[in-house]
């Protein structure tokens, strides 16, 4: 049995117990790809954190290049990757009206 496709998605998160928050950043059908962004966003989330410390809702939206979506707390912000099999084959696109 031939292993399915996959792409990787890239999740970010914030936050403990009732406060944590879950968001999806991007996805790739390269790991390296999706393992870079992870570093890459999680260097950049570290200097807002440590720029804003006690302040985390200072941080301007979309000011981490790598995932303009990024949130924050006194948590700080983490980044990880996962690989999920397609099921799918991509569908041609369908013409405008």
């Amino acid at each position: 049995m031939s292993e399915k496709p996959k792409i990787y998605v890239v999740q970010g998160s914030t936050g403990e117990y009732s406060d944590h928050c879950e968001w999806l950043v991007a996805a790739f059908y390269s790991e390296q790809k999706a393992a870079d962004l992870v570093v890459a966003a999680t260097r950049r989330a570290n200097e807002l954190y440590a720029q804003h410390k006690d302040n985390t809702w200072g941080i301007p939206d979309g000011a981490n290049e790598h995932d303009p979506m990024m949130e924050t707390d006194y948590t700080g912000t983490r980044y990880c990757h996962f690989g999920i099999e397609i099921h799918d084959k991509p569908q041609p696109a369908t013409p405008e009206i």
